[in-house]
């Protein structure tokens, strides 16, 4: 069989955005592939068991809802004049409205925002989240700053911008204010009898952690405060009149504590369960775009996805019971489900095999769709070999990709890959580069340390400790896996990660000259930076490495940044950063690749332009090529050679 091609990615077709209608009969969704270096989007709908088809070419769009049981709304631009205003930056979103019987398309109304999330709440009254922007603020040659964070991962500058919710009355074409302009909503969900609850985080010069949730009556035509900032509300979802809501205080574990599932009836906030899990998926994957629903409310059941070791489930629990468990089998990472109907559907990987539509029956999975059928079709696909390691102190999962054509009596590079978050984990899930790399004749390497998510609060806490058991746990994983695979060369061995990944390799190499190679994306150089920088700058720094800010605890923030080793560092390092980057800005790698230039280090650096901290999920397919061939080519210069006889 031939080895994954370098561009094998391009290939695959992603499912997304879920949702069955209000009927439980007709579920539609998205269907994404990559062409002429752009995400287009296909709308299919499943009717009934097993009736597959497309619906409505979305383009660049992702927009769409059930109108009713019988109606969809998307957003699409298909006259030219639409796409001419839309690429000008003119603030409309058109919509259209497809009946699912007679396939047939026509223009329903044009909303003059920028619409995110659409709901509709009657026959001609729709809920809108849309982007406003604070006048005054937006010049064409200086950008006007007025609070923090003042720019947005994937949204550019924020000062002054927020994301409201309004009414749309379409036979008026009139939009009426829901939320206050000082008020950035976060999510919403529509209820019974036109009420509707949604999120929000009041910006005051300076932005907080806490959301509070308000809920509007249509009886007063107003919304009041259900509940004021408390916690991180992670996910919310009604249950008849009441709210059931996921969230965490942070008082136990900081930023990143797992959630509480809670009951709001009236003005009362009960705890039903803490199963110690955090709601959402966390397993790691460059194989999917776009997202779906992850809590759902159906019937007297919650549904929601979460991490247990190292599987993405679907967990149930019986309303209000307060007893959760997992219903999906094991070997399947579950990406989105809807809960609707008679038996939950998901979008789910199963073992080496790319994402697909299943039905859940009777505890089992049942595949629907075959869009990626052929996308492996004669391509070697190496199987994860998982290991528990217990070098590091503390029992860790991890996997290793044997290379394609391995023969035990001769030795092979190896490149040790490290996640972001780091509250993030690796599965036993199909992963495009490490199976390239693999096929390159590698092996691949990586692991869950201390740190991820999976084994609960206990175990993903390591505030004050970046750089210590973290970096002791895949360094120990890495020696043990050296004694189980003698054909690993000790001395080609290169390591590479990104995010909080960056960060730790940017740590290792100062630390460190066991690594023939690194390869450092978006990573973490300086915390002092981070601080004032970053879209998650002060409060993910404060909680994750301690101290009250750079002006009280520089040594604190300066000790626990990599740049301070840059002197002790050795190892040849490739840099890559997307200058559009604002969780990780681009000054992070700038400052870490100047500093090993001036120490005489061989380094390079790769900028991608108008490229975000998402690259090798969602960047540009034409960028994340080039993101793979650079990382490639820097393992194949230091790490390959004659492979020589164990």
């Amino acid at each position: 069989m031939k080895s994954p091609a370098m561009d094998q990615f391009t290939r695959f077709r992603f499912l997304s955005g879920l949702q069955v209608a209000p009927d439980g009969e007709t579920a539609a969704f998205r269907v994404t592939r990559m062409e002429e270096n752009e995400y287009r989007h296909t709308l299919w709908l499943l009717k009934g068991e097993q009736e597959l088809r497309p619906v409505a070419e979305l383009g660049t769009s992702s927009l769409f809802v059930w109108e009713n049981g019988q109606t969809l709304l998307f957003a699409a631009p298909r006259k030219p004049g639409d796409i001419s205003r839309k690429g000008e930056g003119e603030a409309v979103t058109v919509f259209y409205r497809l009946p699912v019987d007679t396939g047939k398309a026509a223009e329903a109304f044009r909303v003059p925002l920028e619409v995110e999330k659409i709901r509709s709440l009657s026959r001609d009254t729709y809920l809108v989240l849309a982007c406003w922007k604070k006048e005054g603020l937006e010049e064409e040659d200086c950008e006007i700053l007025e609070e923090v964070p003042f720019w947005q991962n994937d949204k550019g500058f924020s000062s002054g911008r927020r994301m409201r919710l309004y009414l749309y009355h379409a036979l008026e074409n009139r939009l009426e204010p829901v939320s206050q302009k000082d008020e950035d909503v976060e999510d919403f969900r529509v209820g019974t009898n036109g009420r509707f609850a949604y999120t929000v985080n009041v910006y005051l010069g300076v932005g907080t952690q806490f959301q509070s949730l308000w809920e509007y009556c249509p009886q007063r035509k107003a919304a009041r405060l259900r509940l004021d900032a408390k916690m991180a509300i992670n996910e919310f979802d009604y249950w008849g009149e009441k709210l059931v809501i996921a969230g965490a205080d942070g008082s136990r574990y900081g930023l990143m504590e797992n959630d509480t599932i809670y009951l709001l009836q009236g003005e009362t906030l009960t705890p039903l369960a803490r199963p110690d899990l955090q709601v959402g998926e966390n397993i790691n994957s460059d194989c999917r775009y776009g997202s779906g629903v992850t809590f759902q409310v159906a019937g007297d059941s919650l549904y929601f996805m979460a991490v247990q070791g190292y599987c993405c489930h679907l967990f149930t629990m019986k309303l209000p019971d307060g007893t959760v468990r997992p219903v999906t089998p094991k070997g399947y990472q579950v990406e989105l489900f809807d809960a609707k109907g008679s038996n939950p559907l998901l979008v789910a990987f199963r073992g080496q095999e790319l994402q697909e539509l299943y039905r859940l029956e009777d505890g089992e999975l049942r595949q629907i769709s075959h869009f990626n059928a052929d996308a492996l079709q004669g391509v070697w696909v190496g199987k994860p070999e998982h290991h528990v390691s217990k070098r590091g102190g503390c029992p860790i999962d991890g996997w290793v990709i044997p290379p394609k054509d391995y023969h035990p009596g001769e030795r092979y590079p190896a490149i040790l890959n490290i996640h972001g978050g780091p509250k993030t984990a690796y599965g036993d899930n199909y992963f495009h580069e490490m199976q390239f790399w693999a096929g390159q004749g590698y092996f691949v390497l990586f692991c869950n340390p201390r740190g991820s998510d999976g084994k609960g609060d206990e175990f993903s806490d390591i505030r004050g400790k970046y750089g210590t058991w973290d970096c002791d746990d895949v360094l120990g994983f890495l020696d043990e896996m050296l004694e189980r695979y003698p054909a690993i060369d000790p001395n080609r061995i290169g390591v590479a990660g990104g995010s909080y990944g960056g960060f730790l390799v940017n740590w290792m190499i100062g630390h460190t000259h066991r690594f023939a190679a690194a390869v450092s994306q978006r990573g973490i150089a300086n915390w002092l930076t981070m601080d004032l920088l970053s879209d998650i700058g002060a409060r993910f720094v404060r909680d994750q490495i301690g101290g009250r800010g750079p002006w009280s605890d520089w040594d604190l923030y300066w000790d626990r940044s990599p740049l301070k080793y840059a002197g002790q560092v050795k190892t040849p390092t490739l840099f890559l950063h997307s200058d559009e980057d604002y969780r990780c800005p681009v000054g992070e790698g700038y400052q870490m690749y100047s500093a090993l230039r001036q120490h005489g280090v061989e380094c390079r650096a790769c900028i991608f332009h108008r490229e975000n901290h998402d690259l090798s999920r969602s960047g540009k397919p034409a960028q994340r090529l080039r993101r793979l061939k650079e990382i490639t080519a820097w393992m194949d210069r230091f790490c390959k050679g004659k492979s020589k006889n164990v």
